[in-house]
């Protein structure tokens, strides 16, 4: 009989240490993409893999935050509670 090979489980933890470090950098991503976005052929195939991306860089900020709307835009009619929970969410992704 031949010997099992020994399976070794990851000892990898599901996120990373630094969350709000990742989200800095897939917020500076997501805004390259967005100003390429408006620079390009709308529904061209650039237009089309940026979005592809941003879509990709929204799904893994909800994943990380708990948000699937972490980037969204909230417009004029933001309330005064929603300023407070945007300048607390700026403040956490400075590491403040």
């Amino acid at each position: 009989m031949e010997p099992k090979a020994m399976v070794r489980q990851s000892q990898r933890q599901e996120n990373p240490n630094d969350i709000p470090a990742v989200i800095r950098a897939l917020r500076a991503c997501r805004n390259v993409l967005l100003s390429i976005s408006a620079q390009v052929k709308i529904n061209g195939a650039v237009y089309q893999k940026t979005a592809v991306i941003i879509t990709a860089i929204d799904a893994l900020a909800g994943q990380l935050t708990g948000r699937k709307d972490y980037f969204w835009s909230k417009g004029s009619g933001i309330t005064e509670g929603e300023r407070k929970e945007e300048a607390k969410r700026a403040a956490w992704e400075r590491g403040e």
